[in-house]
């Protein structure tokens, strides 16, 4: 899983909706709803390694399970065109 093209899609608002982005101090939140769920994505300046990010994805302001962040990546597959379903027409 690539978080970051993960979180840029969601960025650049290629999935799911958009609800607000702000940037203060080079940390980002991003809020979003997938289905009829709201999450905060949160990155920011590594504080361990130099010229890296962190991110952090939240729902309902707890760290969201790896099985959310799974369906994420898989949605974001299939928007791709190389997810489960991508030869489906």
């Amino acid at each position: 899983m690539n978080i970051a093209a993960l979180y840029q899609a969601i960025l650049n608002k290629k999935l799911y909706h958009l609800i607000s982005n702000q940037t203060k101090n080079e940390r980002t939140v991003v809020k979003f709803k997938r289905h009829a769920s709201t999450f905060t994505f949160i990155c920011s300046p590594s504080k361990t390694q130099e010229g890296e990010w962190d991110y952090t994805l939240l729902k309902d302001n707890e760290k969201a399970r790896l099985g959310t962040i799974r369906a994420m990546w898989s949605d974001y597959q299939e928007w791709l065109g190389q997810g489960p379903h991508s030869d489906e027409g």
